[in-house]
């Protein structure tokens, strides 16, 4: 055995710690090493010192690229060995490592590359690899990843490459190939390297028995980004766009290089499907780097194609069946969160607990558009909508050139769930407001919380708060529903920050984006808050932030035109509202405090009670909610004890969890039961509240038939019932959608004004002159008559240019004979709501669940049976 020379080469890369194990397993090799070269491209003296310690040759040739490191360590041997064993200063080969692996190279001669079996360096148990390979697009390949070492991988196998962590290469072979291509992807030089010594003849095996130790620390990101060339998905890009440029046909080079940019937009969607955002960027800049260095990348083929028969490396490439394997394998890992024990929604029967906000809420049972506090219905269906979001011109007075105001969305929201009828989907969500806090309050709680009788109490008493209540009574729904969407947002939020994959984070991240969005629409205050919870979520856990930063996302998308309009104008009030129907809270302060100074008492026992890590995030919550309501907007003010609330009941509930007694944690249970039902009587049931519907229509069916064909449609409605006024509204009329907080607070211009006052005064004369010259630069196609005035009704007949067009309860109505088409303001929309739009949708595409997503991991199918 001791006739097969080795010289080990050791590149290092200022990695003392590792390189400090890795020389001491060298030390140790049952089989001798001629000589041990410690090739240190960082110029670390503590790792050069380590090399002498060891009585270990050491050079220091500069920052060099892997394969002119390893040429540098073999120009530096004393001798000529036979073989090269390649090692990184991350890989800790077993001391009979080089022994199994040299005695693999005698039996077969025709061997020339050998690569051990690579292990996790923090779970030995755990392959790592064993043999590269590529898929036919020219995607590297693992054979094996991942699986526990049950020995039933412990057979030397041909493989079409190995890694060079641990790699045992035939000098011969390594000078006649010209060693490893540092023109070539970092990812892609071994993978290379055995390529072209199959197509020269030689066979390329793993030795099973040759274990190496491996941290792997350029694909774990813990090499210098230069190392790579970039980011790990960059590196993993090339590499495979390399491997495809050697190894597809002629024919499909030109197609693949000059179509790479489509390709790219092509993969996106599935990318963010399989919550893999990352390789975009990757692939985008693959394929930069494809066209930057093509001339490398047809030397790096023709080298390739040069060294011989190409055509046999098929057999050893990736089957179909080992793709479709490996995709499943991707899945088969525990997941730490599956635990059986924490609390279930369904499980413990606390579902039927959200029926208690359900029954207070009967009287907002859908029967028509809701009214209640003077809200218009929404557009006729979802297309209507959809037109009247993201404006930059509104359909208001002479057309002004403001930004539609970011509630717009929320109706877009509410048209997606009923697109037949958004006024419908939007009295569905009132209705449903209080038991949708009731399930984001429990499901937020139970992940701080292990009784469900307690999850159940705090949810009931945030749903049921005298702060909720007070909102629904008094008809102020966009609060309402913001502060029913808050549990949920800092659920997701949660679940990011502690998912266990990345697949499962991205996931999440997608839910919560788009209930933030969902959030900022209702509530631009509610939305800060989650944006700096989920900061705080991300600095708890550190690993996630990169992917939490992310969930603002979608509602500053959104909400973009509305702030930067708000900053061109100096007005940063602005910025805490997002409807002209916003207002704030609506509880009193003395109710504020009672709640407030009630559940700080057992929310202070959770400092005793509760594991800090858990209680000290929530506390910081509170501080924020609490902070923002020192901003002098009463918007802002009103709601900070709302946006405090939950994080208070959960505190509280985990102080009650933790009381050891059962008698005190009843009493204890039972006090905080009858402060809930205390709210639900005081807030609701002994004050209800009188909820009215309408019709679903603004303006008659004519207007409304005719603004579906133009939507510039200009009626003119004069009041007769209260004095006499008049206004000039577009379309089907001012619905929720169109409703325009900016426009609500502008007159227009003199002039306008002035001709809409001339119209309506010469129509209501009987002034068919005047009121033709009136409409002279204005449009008016519709004037509508309402209250009883007969004699009004009389004046406006004689106008020969009005057509009557009927009578209904909105009231009488002419259609204006050739009315004035010139050149008068239309509708315009911001000009990157496509970007808005398929910001939405990315996200979307994050949501949708995926096998790695779902459960985030593993579906034991057929082993548990």
């Amino acid at each position: 055995m001791a006739s097969l020379s080795v010289a080990a080469i050791v590149v290092s890369h200022g990695k003392a710690e590792y390189l400090a194990q890795s020389l001491e397993a060298l030390a140790v090799q049952t089989h001798p090493l001629e000589q041990v070269v410690v090739v240190e491209t960082a110029a670390d003296a503590e790792c050069l010192e380590l090399a002498s310690s060891f009585g270990f040759s050491a050079i220091s040739p500069g920052d060099l690229r892997l394969g002119e490191a390893i040429n540098s360590g073999i120009a530096s041997l004393r001798s000529t060995p036979g073989w090269i064993w390649i090692i990184h200063d991350d890989a800790i080969a077993e001391p009979d490592a080089l022994t199994n692996l040299a005695r693999a190279a005698e039996v077969s001669p025709s061997v020339a590359l050998i690569g051990p079996k690579l292990l996790e360096l923090d779970n030995p148990i755990q392959i790592q690899q064993m043999g590269l390979t590529a898929t036919k697009t020219g995607k590297p390949f693992l054979l094996v990843q991942k699986e526990y070492d049950q020995g039933q991988h412990d057979r030397a196998g041909d493989t079409l490459s190995v890694s060079t962590a641990g790699m045992l290469v035939s000098l011969g072979v390594w000078q006649q190939l010209g060693g490893l291509d540092d023109d070539s992807p970092v990812l892609a030089q071994d993978l290379e390297l055995g390529l072209r010594a199959r197509a020269a003849g030689y066979r390329v095996i793993v030795e099973a028995t040759a274990r190496v130790k491996h941290a792997g620390l350029s694909l774990r990101g813990k090499r210098p980004r230069r190392w790579l060339g970039g980011s790990v998905q960059q590196a993993l890009s090339k590499a495979h766009i390399h491997t495809a440029l050697l190894l597809l046909p002629t024919w499909l080079l030109a197609p693949l290089i000059l179509f790479m940019p489509a390709l790219v937009v092509a993969s996106a969607p599935v990318h963010i499907l399989r919550k893999q955002p990352g390789r975009i960027l990757g692939q985008l800049l693959g394929w930069l780097w494809t066209w930057g260095t093509l001339p490398a990348r047809l030397q790096a083929r023709s080298r390739f194609k040069k060294d011989g028969d190409t055509k046999s490396l098929r057999s050893l490439m990736a089957t179909p069946k080992q793709i479709r394997s490996r995709r499943r394998a991707s899945l088969e890992f525990e997941s730490p969160e599956a635990n059986e024990s924490l609390p279930g929604l369904f499980r413990s029967g606390a579902i039927w607990w959200a029926l208690v906000p359900l029954l207070l809420s009967y009287r907002f049972f859908p029967s028509g558009t809701l009214v209640s506090g003077g809200y218009p219905a929404m557009g006729q269906d979802l297309a209507s909508v959809y037109d009247a979001v993201s404006l930059s011109k509104l359909p208001a007075l002479d057309g002004l050139e403001f930004p539609s105001d970011p509630a717009a969305w929320f109706a877009l929201f509410m048209a997606a769930l009923s697109p037949a009828n958004p006024s419908l989907g939007f009295a569905w969500a009132v209705f449903l407001a209080l038991p949708i806090a009731f399930l984001g309050a429990w499901q937020f709680g139970k992940l701080f919380i292990a009784k469900p009788w307690v999850i159940s109490l705090i949810a009931l008493g945030y749903s049921l708060s005298p702060q909720l209540l007070a909102l629904q009574q008094q008809f102020l729904y966009l609060e309402l529903l913001a502060s029913a969407i808050v549990p949920w947002v800092l659920y997701f939020q949660a679940q990011v920050a502690t998912s266990f994959s990345a697949a499962r984070a991205w996931r999440w991240l997608g839910l919560a984006g788009l209930s933030a969005a969902v959030l900022y629409t209702l509530s631009p205050v509610s939305f800060g808050f989650a944006v700096l919870t989920s900061l705080l979520f991300g600095l708890a856990h550190p690993r996630r932030l990169g992917i939490l930063i992310w969930m603002a996302l979608p509602g500053l998308a959104l909400g973009w035109p509305w702030a930067l309009h708000a900053v061109e104008v100096g007005d940063l009030s602005l910025l805490a509202e997002s409807s002209v129907f916003s207002s704030g809270g609506a509880s009193d302060v003395l109710t504020d405090a009672i709640v407030l100074g009630l559940l700080l008492i057992p929310a202070a026992l959770s400092w005793i009670k509760a594991p800090i890590r858990k209680a000290l995030p929530l506390w910081v919550a509170i501080l924020a909610a609490l902070a923002i309501g020192l901003i002098p907007m009463a918007q802002v003010t009103e709601l900070s004890m709302i946006l405090s609330l939950l994080p208070l009941l959960v505190l509280a509930g985990m102080a009650l969890s933790a009381i050891g007694s059962r008698a005190a944690g009843a009493i204890a249970g039972s006090i905080l039961a009858v402060g809930v039902g205390s709210s639900a009587v005081l807030f609701s049931i002994s004050n209800p509240a009188s909820v009215e519907f309408s019709a679903e229509r603004l303006l008659p069916a004519l207007v409304t038939a005719a603004s579906n064909q133009d939507p510039n449609i200009r009626t003119l409605v004069i009041d007769s019932s209260d004095g006499l006024s008049a206004a000039y509204v577009w379309g089907a009329g001012e619905t929720f959608e169109r409703s325009s907080l900016l426009a609500r607070n502008h007159q227009g211009s003199t002039q306008f004004r002035q001709r809409i006052a001339d119209a309506t005064a010469n129509l209501v004369a009987g002034n068919q002159s005047g009121f033709e010259n009136a409409l002279s630069g204005l449009r008016i196609d519709f004037v509508l008559l309402q209250g009883e005035q007969p004699e009004l009704k009389v004046a406006i007949d004689s106008i020969s240019s009005l057509q009557p067009a009927g009578e209904s309860n909105f009231g009488s109505l002419w259609k204006v004979e050739n009315s004035f088409q010139g050149d008068t303001p239309s509708i315009e929309t911001y000009e990157h709501k496509n970007l808005q739009l398929a910001t939405l949708a990315v996200f979307a595409l994050l949501a949708v669940p995926t096998p790695a997503a779902i459960r985030g991991s593993r579906r034991v199918r057929k082993a548990k049976k």
